[in-house]
């Protein structure tokens, strides 16, 4: 990290009332966003035009750009950017807050506490399909299982990722509760999706 860099942008942002800020920021990115290694001046210049412009659209432009500029980049981490800009940075702060206190209790085996504060996350951000998720499978863990299969399928039906996890839990369920034949249907396209490899048999 360029702390020089760092120290500048947040004392824009703290100064974000100030009516020249934009342009400073402005000016500032466009002297460094060539640099070598520039895709930190690219975060650093995104998280800050958005908590001093306020505009989702002009930061989704400038989202947009480095995607372009950095093609390879973490698709995760876009996502996790352009999810922020879309409910905005409180929100995003308390979510990024109750997701993580929910976590906690998740890695504890609390499962009961960990469903209430995911919950809450989703409260502040309902458009992030893995905490809807980690919720079906903490009601799966705590035995609350119609809640898990309904939220099996919010994700299913709303979200439909591609990595497979959710069908895989979901098979996994289905089958416990004597439904075999249709868990193992959700096994198979899980294993299409590659969660558990294409050589399991199913």
């Amino acid at each position: 990290v360029n702390k020089h860099r760092d120290t500048y942008f947040k004392v824009l942002r703290l100064l974000n009332d100030s009516i020249d800020v934009n342009n400073e920021l402005d000016s500032a990115f466009e002297k460094i966003k060539n640099y070598k290694d520039s895709k930190n001046h690219w975060y650093d210049y995104i998280y800050s035009k958005h908590l001093i412009s306020g505009s989702k659209e002009i930061t989704s432009s400038i989202i947009e750009k480095f995607k372009k500029k950095f093609p390879n980049e973490d698709n995760d981490i876009i996502k996790t950017l352009e999810n922020r800009v879309e409910i905005g940075s409180t929100s995003f702060q308390y979510f990024s807050l109750l997701s993580a206190l929910a976590d906690d209790y998740f890695k504890k085996e609390d499962y009961i506490k960990s469903s209430e504060f995911y919950e809450k996350a989703i409260d502040f951000n309902p458009n992030n399909y893995l905490i809807y998720e980690n919720l079906a499978i903490s009601y799966d863990l705590s035995n609350r299982l119609e809640k898990a299969i309904q939220t099996y399928d919010i994700v299913i039906n709303d979200f439909n990722p591609v990595d497979g996890r959710v069908e895989f839990y979901k098979g996994l369920l289905l089958i416990r509760i004597g439904q075999k034949n249709n868990g193992c249907e959700y096994l198979k396209k899980s294993s299409k999706k590659n969660y558990i490899g294409n050589t399991t048999g199913i």
